[in-house]
């Protein structure tokens, strides 16, 4: 029987990760901290542990999870360009004129399994913003060790939510989301 260590990690465990390992070296924090990460280029990461309820039947995360960690990334990001409150409802979903987002597609490729336990990031950034939609890009990659496992992307569509309508991309949130990406996006 082998003994495990505080964090549950013992040799079996540690030889399953090394089948999917990337050498790293270094612990993942804010974008500015990551130079080496293939999260350092998003604006916005999220930091949060593997719960073993994620966990599937074949000893991995199960793949529906990672549309929630890309969803976890997507309303932070949200927050920080002003479309949600700090608990991610209320009026600052839309804007005076009851224009806000809604997500019209999502998409994933899963490059790894992600094994218990971990600690992961989920990133989040705009790719392109057209008339009515913006494209988000999504990634998760272990925290510790860098290893991207999945990564994805959706498009948001700006919908009047009285008519249930696309109408264009308001300019206050264009000009939000340029400023946290700092960068420009043409039409």
């Amino acid at each position: 029987m082998a003994v495990l260590d505080y964090h549950g990690r013992g040799p079996r465990l540690e030889a399953r990760r090394a089948r999917f390992a990337v050498p790293w070296g270094r612990r993942v924090g804010h974008p500015e901290d990551m130079p080496d990460s293939p999260l350092k280029d998003f604006p916005v990461v999220v930091s949060f542990p593997l719960h073993w309820g994620e966990m599937d039947a074949f000893g991995h995360a199960n793949n529906t999870r990672t549309f929630t960690w890309f969803e976890t990334a997507r309303i932070h990001y949200f927050a920080r360009i002003g479309l949600t409150g700090p608990s991610g409802a209320g009026d600052e979903r839309t804007n005076r004129d009851g224009v806000g987002p809604i997500l019209k597609a999502t998409n994933a490729e899963y490059l790894r399994p992600v094994l218990f336990p971990t600690r992961l990031v989920a990133g989040c950034r705009a790719t392109r913003i057209g008339t009515s939609s913006i494209t988000l890009e999504h990634a998760v990659a272990g925290e510790d060790d860098g290893v991207l496992y999945t990564r994805g992307s959706c498009v948001i569509v700006t919908l009047r939510y009285a008519t249930h309508e696309k109408v264009p991309v308001p300019a206050e949130l264009r000009a939000a989301i340029e400023a946290l990406e700092g960068r420009s996006f043409s039409s």
